[in-house]
């Protein structure tokens, strides 16, 4: 689109020319009032317009149109037009909702217009109308019965690109009964032939500097690259010409671009440096020309800034500097604008210390590196001359435009140690012994140093006690102090030993108990410090001679209290409704709970709670896991497999259930694990029989690990493949728990492999599995694995608990771990003996 004509120039062509658009209702009611009133309302609406569409001064006249001036004098004429619109009667509020989508329109494609949130009552005008009031696509008098208007925009190939706006107006009536269009409202889009894309490496230069402008042309909808014909680009800035404020431009092409593309220019050295006004460089780009129907824009602004140097930390934010100490300290070289800034690297600069008026030069030839930034370990221990006291670091280089110094400052405060003895103070408090309990005497042991960490002796100090509530005794100065304000000093050594007597009615688990201490030097300067008293708080225990139980089982409870005195009761509740009371001082006590056969949870609870004489109260609780599924035996068939071969394997499962059964039918998987393209699935239906397992046609020699899953539980035998000796197979895991108990299943897995391991050692003397040496004997020795309790009567931890409440678990799909081909080797075939049910 072209680009507009000077701001004062449109004030005066289109002053009194009438709106191209529908007017508010208080701007229709005004139009009738008087012919100056009109004048004066079309007049503030020119104004209101060109000032929103002027963003930037450098896009009108070069001396008095800037964007915030426009601002200005916008916000000022619609303040100044308030109470007209307030007398002339009030408009609707927006009650439609524009979208239109694609968010972008191009010539030639069609795009959709959804309006939402109508009243069916209501009669709408709908139209797009240019930046130069002119309507692109209008709909009249329309009418909805489901509150949404939806249509169709074919967008002409030859319609100008740039930004327009999609409006809704809604038919009303005015004070006479004279029917106008009010606008509900308006939403902005652009029409593009290409999508123009610009960035800077830099939002910020130094005058006499290079601007680098990359950028790409690309498709609006997609951001494919796309060809223009040419681009150009104006660049805007302003000059300090003996004081006088001038304005200049920069302008060039590129030629047959597709996709990237990019640029750069010189600014003189005259450029405004960190002006709010006149610093700014905008720089324009044009795909397709600048003077097209249809020349796609953009706009980027670069500021013209002063070299500069920036303190960004010393010694990570203090500013305390201490001999035999090093500190970081760290700034910064950069350009510094008005409102952007940009490091610069590869600049040198000297670093000094001011005190008393004299400059001590600390190091020079400090050069900024990545990010602009200057860095220097320092060590005021290396200076002379210096003293307690505040200083001035300073950082100083020459500015790469003219050549003038340019320093930077930082005030940090020195603390020597021969000027810190006797100077300052400081109270340490370290508590010596603990925990407590109610009734001892803690002791608090003292410290009062000077700031060169030197003691003060005979230094006075007072100190108090206060209780505080559990939940906050975090917090200092908190809770109600429970003592006289009491006064001691310590000796010559600085030291001091408070003895606190904790009452025999103190309750630690509500309750907190502090002391705190402050003293002062002979300069009345003050120092404290407070401590929380670590008294034992009471707890209790409760543990169960088994983790598991089946309905009917007899569990043995053992309870263990501590920090309670006197008379003891333990109150004991379990899930299933029982309960019961053991009184006596003995801190421990024991019972047995027998569960009922009619149990039909999957856990069961039981819990205590422990209250002394003196009303001190602990609880604590256990839950145990319900012995539930089955467990399986596998068995490979004699002989060595090929690969390709598919194999029948033994199966026996094993109920863990108290009644002995099993839930028949379950489905089965077979395979080796990491192969998931020869795996085999089915259902059983009887307690025992075999189920096939494919072996993979690719495999070569060796030790393969085989998964076998029947309902929850699965098992793992290790296969081995060999061209000429069959060297059998050791069944590597034994029967695990069902899926309800998952960690079951991985525990008994661990076990047997390490059993398996041990056993080939043992009997090939060989670091590989199975893998024996040449001339080893091969003795038979017995099972390591037949020596393991059955992994079926391990305990369940609390943590794979199901909840009570919940059905067992179904059944998950056939684990497949991903492993490497395991070591070759040679070893007996390992079988676990088949596990009873329990008892």
């Amino acid at each position: 689109m072209k680009r507009q004509e000077p701001l004062i120039e449109r004030i005066f062509v289109h002053s009194h020319q009438p709106p191209k658009r529908p007017v508010l209702p208080a701007m229709s009611s005004l139009a009738q009032t008087t012919d100056e009133a009109h004048s004066n309302l079309i007049f503030y609406t020119e104004i209101c317009e060109l000032s929103l569409r002027y963003t930037h001064p450098l896009k009108t006249h070069p001396r008095f149109m800037r964007s915030r001036i426009q601002v200005i004098v916008t916000l000022m004429l619609i303040v100044s037009m308030l109470p007209a619109l307030a007398q002339a009667g009030g408009a609707r509020w927006n009650t439609g909702d524009l979208e239109i989508s694609p968010s972008i329109a191009i010539p030639g494609e069609i795009v959709e217009i959804r309006i939402e949130a109508l009243d069916a009552e209501e009669k709408y005008e709908v139209w797009v109308e240019d930046s130069e009031g002119q309507y692109r696509f209008e709909r009249h008098n329309q009418t909805t019965n489901n509150e949404v208007l939806i249509y169709e925009w074919t967008v002409s190939p030859n319609i100008p690109t740039g930004q327009y706006s999609l409006c809704l107006g809604i038919w009303d009536t005015d004070w006479w009964d004279d029917e106008y269009i009010a606008l509900e409202g308006c939403d902005s889009f652009w029409v593009m032939s290409r999508k123009v894309i610009t960035e800077s490496p830099h939002d910020a230069v130094l005058p006499g500097s290079t601007v680098v402008v990359n950028g790409a042309i690309t498709h609006p909808w997609t951001n494919e690259p796309i060809f223009a014909d040419r681009v150009e680009y104006l660049a805007e800035y302003f000059i300090d010409e003996d004081g006088l404020i001038d304005y200049r431009t920069q302008t060039g092409t590129l030629n047959s671009i597709t996709g990237i593309f990019s640029f750069q220019f010189d600014i003189p050295l005259n450029v405004p440096q960190g002006d709010w006004l006149y610093s700014d460089i905008v720089i324009t780009v044009w795909a397709n020309g600048s003077s097209g129907q249809q020349s796609d824009s953009t706009t980027l602004v670069v500021e013209c800034g002063s070299f500069s140097f920036e303190w960004i930390a010393t010694g990570s934010g203090s500013t305390l500097l201490q001999p035999g100490i090093p500190v970081l300290l760290e700034a910064r070289a950069l350009v510094d604008g008005y409102w952007e800034w940009a490091p610069l690297e590869n600049h040198t600069a000297s670093l000094s210390i001011w005190q008393d008026d004299i400059k001590r030069p600390i190091v020079v030839g400090l050069n900024s590196g990545a990010r602009g930034k200057i860095q220097f370990m320092l060590d005021i221990g290396d200076l002379q001359g210096l003293h307690s006291g505040s200083a001035i670091l300073e950082l100083q280089g020459s500015s790469p435009v003219d050549g003038s110094a340019v320093t930077s400052n930082t005030t940090v405060f020195l603390l020597l140690d021969d000027d810190a003895i006797g100077q300052g103070i400081n109270v340490n408090l370290r508590e010596n012994g603990g925990p407590w309990n109610p009734g001892d005497s803690a002791r608090i042991d003292v410290l009062v140093t000077d700031d060169a960490d030197q003691p003060l002796p005979h230094a006075w100090f007072y100190w108090t006690i206060s209780d505080s509530d559990d939940n906050y005794g975090y917090l200092l100065n908190e809770g109600l102090i429970t003592s006289d304000i009491r006064l001691s000093q310590v000796d010559v050594d600085g030291k001091a030993q408070l003895n606190i007597q904790i009452s025999e009615d103190h309750q630690s688990s509500i309750q907190d108990m502090h002391v705190r201490v402050t003293a002062s030097n002979s300069t009345g300067w003050l120092d404290s410090d407070s401590i929380t008293l670590n008294i034992e708080e009471p707890g209790a225990n409760i543990a169960t001679d088994s983790i598991v139980f089946s309905p009917g089982d007899n569990i043995q409870c053992s309870l263990l209290a501590w920090g309670l005195e006197g008379n003891i009761v333990w109150i004991w509740q379990s899930s299933d409704g029982q309960s019961g009371v053991v009184e006596g001082t003995a801190s421990s006590v024991a019972f047995s709970v027998q569960i009922p056969d009619a149990h039909d949870e999957y856990s069961w609870q039981i819990n205590v709670e422990v209250i002394d004489e003196s009303g001190r109260q602990v609880s604590d609780s256990v839950t145990l896991q319900r012995r539930q599924g089955h467990t399986i035996e596998v068995d490979l068939p004699w002989g060595t497999p090929k690969a390709g071969e598919v194999i029948e394997v033994e199966y026996i499962l094993h109920s863990l259930e108290s009644d002995g059964r099993l839930d028949l039918p379950m489905s089965w998987h077979s395979g080796i694990a990491g192969d998931e393209e020869n795996n085999r699935e089915g259902i059983v239906t009887s307690a025992s029989g075999t189920v096939p397992l494919a072996l993979p046609e690719d495999l070569s020699s060796g030790s393969y690990l085989a998964v076998i899953q029947i309902g929850g539980a699965s098992s793992y035998l290790v296969v081995e493949i060999a061209d000429e000796e069959s060297l059998g197979a050791a069944n590597l895991a034994g029967d695990v728990a069902g899926a309800a108990n998952p960690t079951l299943t991985i525990l008994a897995l661990i076990i047997a492999v390490v059993a398996m391991i041990l056993s080939l050692r043992r009997k090939g003397g060989s670091d590989a599995l199975g893998m024996a040496e040449d001339g080893s004997p091969n003795t038979p020795e017995e099972s390591v694995v037949n020596k393991l309790p059955p992994p079926s009567l391990a305990p369940v931890p609390p943590t794979a608990a199901p909840n009570p409440a919940a059905p067992p678990p179904a059944s998950g799909g056939m684990p497949q771990p991903s492993i490497e081909q395991m070591a070759q080797g040679s070893g007996g075939t390992q079988q676990f003996p088949p596990v009873q049910p329990p008892q």
